[in-house]
């Protein structure tokens, strides 16, 4: 199974040390996550206290799951394997690190779910972060499920919480810029996306990190 895992994850297209700068992840975390392949919550989850990791696609919760079984049997071969970026020999994980993970392993929870359209058990949870990754760019397909799907993340976020979007779409723009609640952290999306231009194996992304702030 990981042959066939590396041949198609071996690099995250978004860089975890570029996502970590812009969420600026703490303990006490509780953070709402795409999971993709599970790289990135993996990534976050020894700085936080706890994340709940969705996707709408079982075969990449699947992943998730056999990445994390990896680390709880301590096989960390496979993590170890992945690179940052395409390319270049630079690993994402070390074996300390993972063995860091594997403490915070149990504070990770997969589900299988979808952004626009989050179950009720997610919903009534209050997040410091956000993770949407590039989501919104391929779930977000008219501005009613647009202003929707983000009203209801807004809800969810707690006052001083981050939400860090990996690219901001015209529409999309255009509903933060009307926002009185969720402002562009400039500070933030500067790291998050200095990180991201830096190596050039990684998808040029441009992301914004945005704090929600009183009414």
């Amino acid at each position: 199974m990981f042959k066939r895992i590396k041949a198609r994850y071996e690099c995250p297209n978004e860089n975890p040390e570029g996502v970590q700068e812009g969420l600026c992840p703490e303990e006490g975390d509780e953070v709402l996550s795409i999971c993709g392949s599970g790289i990135l919550p993996l990534y976050l989850l020894s700085k936080v206290n706890r994340i709940w990791a969705i996707d709408n696609s079982r075969r990449q919760i699947e992943i998730a799951r056999y990445f994390m079984d990896c680390i709880e049997r301590e096989d960390y071969h496979p993590l170890l394997e992945l690179t940052s970026p395409r390319g270049m020999k630079k690993g994402i994980f070390t074996r300390a690190s993972l063995e860091r993970t594997r403490e915070k392993l149990e504070g990770l929870e997969l589900i299988e779910a979808d952004l626009i359209d989050l179950p009720e058990s997610l919903k009534s949870q209050r997040y410091s972060k956000i993770y949407t990754s590039n989501a919104p760019t391929h779930s977000f397909t008219s501005r009613k499920l647009i202003s929707s799907t983000l009203e209801e993340l807004k809800k969810i976020l707690r006052p001083g919480g981050l939400m860090y979007i990996t690219r901001v779409n015209g529409a999309m723009r255009e509903w933060f810029e009307k926002s009185e609640e969720l402002v562009e952290d400039c500070e933030l999306t500067s790291k998050a996306r200095e990180l991201h231009g830096r190596e050039k194996g990684y998808f040029p992304w441009k992301p914004v990190v945005y704090r929600k702030i009183a009414a």
